[in-house]
C-alpha cells in the first residue's frame, strides 16, 4: 500500500467520522435549543406552571445524566457501534413520542425517553473523535466541526425550528430530528467498526452502575427542587443527602472490583474533574441564558416565536466563530490557555446581558452579550474537552465522556431551575429580574472559571512532582 493511498483512506475515515460525530452533536443540540424556544408555548398549551415546565427540561436531564456514565462504560465495552445504533433509536422514539404527547405526564416521559437515548448516544457519538482520530491536525479539525455544529444547532434550533413551529405548533419542534437521526444511524452500521473498541471482554460492574445512576438522578432532583423552592426545602435536602450516600457508597465499591465503572486513577485525575466541574458551570450559564433570553423576548418585547429566534441569531454567530477559532487557536496556545481565557470572554457577555432594560437597545447589550457569552463557552468548551481527554488510555475514552457530559447535564437542569426559579411570576413585569437571572448565569460561569484554576493548578503541581520523583530515581 503507497503513503498516498494511505493518506487518502486517513482523509476518508475522518471524514466520516467527522460527518458523524456531526449528525448525532446536531440532533442532541437542536433539541437543546429547540425546547428553550417552545417551552413558553408548551406551559401556555398544556397550561403548566413554572414548576411543571422546568421539570419538562428536568426530566431529559435527570436521565441523560443519571445513566451517562453507565451508558459510556457501556460503550469501551460492548462497542461504539452498538451504542452508537441503540441511542439513536432510544432518541428517535422519545422524540415521536414527545410530539404525540397529549399531557404533561406523557411528555415528561417521552423526554425521560429521550435522555436515555442520549446519555446512550454521547458519550459513543464524542469518543469517536478521541479513539478513530489521533491527536493533532486531525483531532484539533474534529473539535472545531464539534464548535461549528453548535452554532448550526443553534440556526436551526432557533430559525427553521421557530418557522415550523409558528405555523404547526410546538410538537414540530420534536418532529425535526428525527429524519437526521435515521441518517444518522444509516452512517453508523457503514462506518462504525462492528467489533468493540478497547476493554473488549470486560465485565460490566453492575453494582457502581446502579449506584451511580442512582445518585445522579437524586442529586439532580434535589438541584432541581433546591433551584425552585429554596435551600430549605425539606424533600430537595433529602434528595441531596441521598444523592451524598450513594456516591459514598459508589466509591466504596469502586474500591473493591476488580473492573471499576469508573476506576478511581482516572475520578483523581485533575484534569478530568476540573473540566467535569468547569463544564457543569458553562452549561448551567449558558443554558440559562437561553431561558432568560427567551422569555425576555417573549414575555417582555412580546415577539413571536419565529421572531425571537431570529432575535437570538446572535448567539448562533458567536459559535459559528468558535468553529475556526478552534483550531487556530489550539495550534497555538495550550488547551488550558484556551479554557480560562474563553471563560472569562464568556463571563463578560453575560455581565454586558445583565445591562439590558428598556433605555438599553437590542444593539447595545443583547446582541454583543449574545456573540460574546455563546463564542467563550462553546471555544472553552472545545479546550476543556482536549483538555480532560488529552492523556486518558483508549479503554477509558467513554467513560471519561461519559463523565464530561454527565456534568454537562447536570448543569443543564441547574440553570433551568434557578433561572425559571428568578423569572417566576414576574416575566413580563420589568427588566430589572431578568438583570438579576443575567447576573446568575455570571455567577455560575465564574464557579467554573474557578474550577479550572484550581484543577490547572494541581494539575502542574502534579506533573511536577512526577517531574522530580523520575528525576531522583534517575540519580
Amino acid at each position: 500500500m503507497t503513503r498516498d493511498t494511505t493518506e487518502v483512506g486517513s482523509a476518508k475515515r475522518e471524514v466520516a467520522v467527522i460527518a458523524l460525530m456531526t449528525l448525532s452533536k446536531f440532533s442532541m443540540s437542536c433539541d437543546f435549543y429547540i425546547m428553550s424556544l417552545i417551552l413558553p408555548s408548551i406551559g401556555r398549551d398544556l397550561h403548566l406552571s413554572q414548576v411543571m415546565v422546568s421539570w419538562v427540561v428536568a426530566a431529559q436531564g435527570l436521565f441523560f445524566a443519571g445513566f451517562m456514565v453507565l451508558a459510556g462504560r457501556l460503550a469501551d465495552i460492548l462497542g461504539q457501534r452498538r451504542a452508537l445504533a441503540s441511542g439513536l433509536c432510544v432518541f428517535a422514539v422519545g422524540a415521536v413520542a414527545a410530539a404525540l404527547a397529549q399531557n404533561v405526564w406523557w411528555l415528561i416521559a417521552a423526554r425521560c425517553l429521550q435522555g436515555l437515548g442520549a446519555a446512550i448516544l454521547a458519550p459513543a457519538a464524542f469518543s469517536l473523535i478521541t479513539t478513530l482520530l489521533p491527536e493533532g491536525p486531525s483531532r484539533h479539525r474534529a473539535l472545531g466541526v464539534f464548535s461549528l455544529t453548535q452554532g448550526l444547532s443553534v440556526i436551526a434550533g432557533l430559525l427553521v425550528a421557530g418557522a415550523l413551529v409558528g405555523v404547526f405548533g410546538w410538537r414540530a419542534g420534536f418532529l425535526i430530528n428525527v429524519p437526521l437521526l435515521l441518517v444518522a444511524l444509516y452512517m453508523t452500521l457503514r462506518i462504525v467498526p462492528k467489533g468493540p473498541i478497547g476493554a473488549a471482554g470486560q465485565k460490566l460492574d453492575v453494582a457502581g452502575a446502579v449506584l451511580i445512576t442512582l445518585s445522579t438522578a437524586l442529586l439532580l432532583g434535589s438541584i432541581t427542587i433546591i433551584g425552585r423552592y429554596g435551600v430549605a426545602s425539606p424533600l430537595g435536602l433529602g434528595l441531596l443527602a441521598a444523592a451524598v450516600v450513594g456516591g459514598v457508597a459508589f466509591v466504596a465499591v469502586e474500591r473493591r472490583v476488580a473492573a471499576p465503572l469508573a476506576p478511581l486513577d482516572l475520578v483523581r485525575r485533575p484534569s478530568v474533574i476540573g473540566s467535569c466541574l468547569t463544564g457543569m458551570g458553562l452549561i448551567a450559564a449558558g443554558g440559562g441564558v437561553m431561558v432568560v433570553t427567551n422569555f425576555y423576548m417573549q414575555s417582555e418585547l412580546k415577539y413571536s416565536i419565529l421572531v425571537a429566534g431570529i432575535a437570538i441569531l446572535p448567539y448562533a454567530a458567536g459559535i459559528l466563530l468558535s468553529g475556526p477559532a478552534v483550531p487556530w487557536l489550539m495550534a497555538r496556545l495550550s488547551s488550558t490557555t484556551i479554557l480560562i481565557g474563553c471563560v472569562i470572554i464568556a463571563i463578560a457577555g453575560m455581565v454586558t446581558l445583565s445591562f439590558v432594560s428598556s433605555e438599553h437597545s437590542y444593539l447595545l447589550t443583547i446582541a454583543p452579550g449574545l456573540v460574546l457569552s455563546s463564542f467563550g463557552a462553546i471555544t472553552a468548551w472545545a479546550g476543556l474537552m482536549n483538555w480532560a481527554t488529552r492523556d486518558v488510555p483508549a479503554q477509558q475514552q467513554g467513560v471519561t465522556s461519559g463523565m464530561l457530559l454527565m456534568f454537562q447535564q447536570l448543569g443543564v437542569p441547574l440553570g433551568a431551575a434557578v433561572m425559571l426559579s428568578i423569572l417566576g411570576g414576574h416575566a413580563g413585569e420589568g427588566s430589572s429580574v431578568y438583570q438579576t437571572a443575567y447576573l446568575t448565569a455570571a455567577g455560575f460561569a465564574t464557579a467554573g472559571l474557578v474550577a479550572a484554576l484550581v484543577s490547572v493548578r494541581a494539575a502542574g503541581r502534579l506533573a511536577a512532582a512526577r517531574l522530580a520523583g523520575r528525576a531522583a530515581g534517575e540519580l
